[in-house]
């Protein structure tokens, strides 16, 4: 699947701007502030109708214009040329996908599936376990298509136990009934998320062999004691969460270790280490994608050069060629290991305006 134009209006300051971009890799190289970012930003909002830099859509509207609009035309393996199109106007978001109105974001988001790799993408390891269960979640999400139902499921049945707990509530039929179903969904999604992990695992590891000196590790820590069945912890736990307010064993509260020799790599790697770690596991999660779904997704990268080497720019750029896959990518530098790869286009940005240069 690739992206065949590109139209964008009033993102930030890109007023009117349309594209036709290589269905390989497209670079995106100029000054600070000179609109690159916008333009992954505007891919973002057309697959997920937010943007990735804010929360505030009116945040990335342009100065005195009261409407957004990106539209495009993709190619895609199953139902060939479609026209999609978002449009965000007086606080109401609209969006068109083949002809039709979509409305459910998730939905578009999975018409349109992507990888996001940015200068905070290090947080998938430093950052908290909220994160990664977030990154873990849109992941499963677009390659399991029950995962969502049993995800609200889970959830549902969470808030109703907290609720219970808040009132003073730890025995009678209406928690148990609610812990029952927790569990139930729980034990779904744990498996799911365990045979995941394990796959992501085999395909890391490829990548990764030529490297890293030793091979780093994804471990899932399902969010309870290994020892005991999340039933028993709910039930042993209800009169100390209700002391706290919440539920402190579950899916909820999982998380992922990476590892390398039995050592968490945020306290071994070095921030370019663990930058091009990420990306890789971000791209053989792309590649777990198309071996589940038969597609591929686009990758937009913002900020390609910051914090890796030379040698590691060129490593990362290689594998990105493999995937074959569509992608967008900036930098405010045209690095000799760019050119030298052969990008199939790269453009220059200046004020808003994008110029194709000759290779």
């Amino acid at each position: 699947m690739h992206i065949e134009w590109l139209r964008v209006q009033n993102v930030r300051n890109l007023t009117d701007v349309i594209i036709e971009p290589s269905p390989g890799i497209n670079i995106f190289t100029g000054p600070n502030a000179s609109g690159k970012t916008a333009i992954l930003e505007a891919i973002h909002f057309l697959s997920r109708a937010r943007s990735f830099r804010t929360t505030r859509v009116s945040e990335i509207i342009q100065h005195q214009k009261d409407i957004l609009l990106v539209t495009a035309n993709i190619q895609h393996p199953r139902f060939g040329r479609v026209k999609t199109g978002i449009e965000r106007k007086q606080g109401k978001t609209s969006i068109l996908y083949k002809g039709e109105s979509v409305k459910k974001l998730s939905q578009q988001a999975s018409n349109i599936p992507l990888i996001l790799i940015t200068t905070n993408t290090h947080r998938l390891i430093t950052g908290t376990p909220k994160y990664r269960r977030h990154w873990l979640d849109w992941a499963l999400f677009h390659v399991e298509p029950a995962y969502l139902k049993i995800w609200y499921d889970y959830h549902r049945s969470l808030r109703h136990r907290n609720s219970l707990l808040k009132s003073g509530i730890t025995v009678g039929e209406q928690l148990s009934g609610w812990e029952y179903l927790m569990v139930e969904a729980a034990n779904k999604i744990n498996t799911l998320r365990g045979d995941f992990i394990k796959q992501l695992q085999k395909i890391v590891s490829k990548y990764t062999q030529e490297v890293f000196s030793d091979q780093p590790h994804l471990t899932l820590l399902s969010g309870w004691p290994e020892d005991k069945s999340l039933n028993l912890c709910l039930e042993l736990g209800r009169e100390s969460d209700k002391q706290i307010g919440y539920t402190r064993h579950g899916v909820h509260r999982a998380d992922i270790k990476f590892s390398d020799n039995s050592y968490r790599l945020s306290s071994t790697y070095s921030q370019g280490q663990i930058k091009l770690f990420v990306a890789t596991v971000l791209v053989a999660q792309a590649r777990l994608f198309e071996e589940r779904t038969g597609n591929k997704p686009f990758f937009l990268i913002d900020d390609f050069a910051a914090e890796l080497d030379t040698q590691a720019r060129a490593e990362f750029i290689s594998l990105l060629i493999k995937q074959k896959a569509q992608v967008f990518l900036t930098t405010t530098e045209t690095s000799p290991e760019t050119l030298t790869t052969g990008p199939s286009m790269m453009f220059h940005v200046e004020r808003g305006t994008f110029t194709k240069v000759a290779k």
